[in-house]
Order: structure tokens, then C-alpha cells, then sequence
């Protein structure tokens, strides 16, 4: 029986010592798991967010929308004539880069926006200050509650929120909806597609917007009518050799659709270059009627291509250089 006790009292020992190491073993991995979640959720907040991955973030609309790869552009050094001159900077924004500590030559890197119903929606990629941005919005009338910041536009019966989708990752909404930044929280999976290109400033238009048109500017609104029928078009800016460029891609429902709207394309470049004629001066390389009269236009399949020049002048007109 002292045997069989001693058996028995030794078997609850091993049966304890793999329960204790069952428990550690246990601990340990859930331990782990923390670590390497911590890890990740530490990874995923610090890495950059490729242009594809910020426009999922945008709202679920079919919007026209916008990106610029500011650092690129700073890097060619030529940020300051597609931004415009520091002399000629607004003074409210002159106060927001003294208070806030953020200033869009030297911070900002990547713009991704879109444009719908009188709502912008913006995310930034960049270096903040985000107690500096927070104290800033208090000082505006507004305020900040977990990190989400409201305040009144300087436009009436407009807002402006934001929040830090990333450490260096803005969300920023700007329209009549105080809580318009919250709408880029998650990717939205549901929102129509966007077609990027690698180039530094390039433009989605869906298109509904082409019929829409009414505030381009003069000259433009022809080019404008001859695209509603398309499904939609990238437009985009980047360098042909030695200069900038802008070219369109226009896709369109059918081929004989593309063929179609090539032909328009080149009418209305025909009649504005005619117009300016007519007028009994030249066309301007420092105003759109310089840009405007220099298009030519091709077909591939379903999509027209067309192509502008852009020349140094046209960028220094719009600095306020002229």
C-alpha cells in the first residue's frame, strides 16, 4: 500500500508539474501573441500608405479626384512656381504656418483629395505637430476630443475636422459637414475605382463630372462638352523630355465612341485656335490660350489620348510672376 500511495502521490506530482508547465507554456504564448500584435499594429501605423491604399480612404462617392507628390515636386524644384509665390501666400495661411508649426513647402509630402457636392476631402502625408495642430483648432473656436478636431471654416456655414489617420497621415475635411473627416476612418471598400499613375500630379474625373463643368475656366469648357460621353479620364502632369507636359487619357464606352471624341477633341482646338485669330492676337505661352491651341490628340482602342505642353512661362503666370 506505501508503494501504491507513493505511486499515487507521484503521479499527481508529474500531473502537476505538466499542468504548472501547461499554464507557463500558455502565459507565454499569449505573451506572444501581444508582442507581435503590439508589433504589428506599431508597423502598420508607422508605414507609408501607398497612394492606391489613401484613396480607398476617401469617401464612398464618384468624386473627382486629385493627387500630388509634393516631395517630388519639391525635389525638381518646381514647388514654388506650381504653388505660387511666398509673396503673394495669403495672411490667414501665414498665420496657421506661425501657429500651428505646419507649413505645406517643407512638411507635406503626398496629397490625396476628392472634390463632391461642396465637400473636400483631403489625406496628407507629412511631418506634424499634433498638440500644435490641436491647440491651434482650440484657438479657432473649435476643439478636439480623442484626437478628432472641429472648427469653424472662415467661410460661413462651412467646417473644417481632422484627425491623425496615421502618426504621419492626415484626414481633413473641409464643407458644410462638421464631422466630414470621419468618413475617411476605414478604407472604403464600396467606393468606386480610381485609376493612379506614378506621375507627381495626376487627376481622376468620373464621368458625371464632365457634365458638370460650369466652373472651369473659359476656354476650357468646349474640351470639357466634347467628354461627357466618356466613362471617365486621368489627367495627369509630368515631363516630355526636358518639359512639363499635361495629357489626358479618355476612355470611352466604345471604340468607334474614342474615334468619335478624338475628332471633337481636335475641332475645338481648331475653333479656339481660329477664335484667338479672329481676336487679332497671338495665342499667349503665359495664359491656357498658349496651352489650349497646342493639343494633339490620338486613339488607342477605347481611349483618346491627348497631349499638351506646358511651357516654363505658363508655370511663372501662375505663380504671379507676370
Amino acid at each position: 500500500m506505501r508503494r501504491g500511495g507513493r505511486d499515487a502521490e507521484a503521479g499527481r506530482g508529474v500531473t502537476s508539474k505538466l499542468i504548472h508547465f501547461r499554464n507557463r507554456t500558455l502565459w507565454a504564448a499569449a505573451a506572444a501573441a501581444v508582442v507581435a500584435g503590439a508589433g504589428l499594429w506599431f508597423w502598420q501605423s508607422r508605414r507609408h500608405l501607398s497612394v492606391a491604399e489613401l484613396a480607398d480612404h476617401l469617401p464612398p462617392t464618384e468624386a473627382v479626384v486629385l493627387h500630388i507628390d509634393v516631395a517630388a515636386l519639391r525635389r525638381a524644384g518646381v514647388l514654388d512656381l506650381i504653388a505660387g509665390s511666398r509673396a503673394a501666400e495669403e495672411s490667414d495661411y501665414k498665420s496657421f504656418v506661425t501657429q500651428s508649426g505646419f507649413n505645406y513647402r517643407e512638411d507635406l509630402d503626398t496629397v490625396v483629395a476628392s472634390f463632391h457636392s461642396g465637400q473636400t476631402s483631403l489625406l496628407l502625408g507629412g511631418r506634424f505637430d499634433w498638440k500644435a495642430l490641436e491647440a491651434y483648432a482650440a484657438r479657432q473656436g473649435g476643439g478636439c476630443e480623442n484626437g478628432f478636431c472641429r472648427m469653424p471654416a472662415s467661410t460661413p456655414n462651412r467646417h473644417i475636422s481632422f484627425f491623425a489617420l496615421r502618426p504621419n497621415v492626415m484626414a481633413l475635411a473641409s464643407g458644410p459637414d462638421a464631422w466630414g473627416a470621419a468618413a475617411m476612418r476605414s478604407p472604403t471598400r464600396t467606393r468606386p475605382a480610381v485609376r493612379v499613375t506614378s506621375k507627381p500630379v495626376w487627376l481622376f474625373v468620373p464621368g458625371a463630372a464632365f457634365k458638370s463643368a460650369g466652373g472651369l475656366p473659359p476656354g476650357t469648357r468646349l474640351f470639357a462638352k466634347a467628354l461627357e460621353d466618356a466613362e471617365n479620364a486621368l489627367v495627369w502632369v509630368g515631363l516630355d523630355g526636358v518639359r512639363l507636359q499635361v495629357q489626358i487619357e479618355a476612355t470611352c464606352k466604345t471604340e468607334e465612341g474614342a474615334v468619335i471624341l478624338r475628332a471633337q477633341m481636335e475641332k475645338v482646338t481648331d475653333v479656339l485656335r481660329k477664335l484667338i485669330l479672329r481676336s487679332g492676337v497671338e495665342a499667349n505661352q503665359r495664359d491656357l490660350s498658349g496651352v489650349l491651341t497646342q493639343g494633339t490628340f490620338q486613339r488607342k482602342g477605347r481611349v483618346m489620348i491627348g497631349r499638351w505642353p506646358l511651357e516654363r512661362a505658363f508655370l511663372e503666370s501662375l505663380a504671379g510672376g507676370s
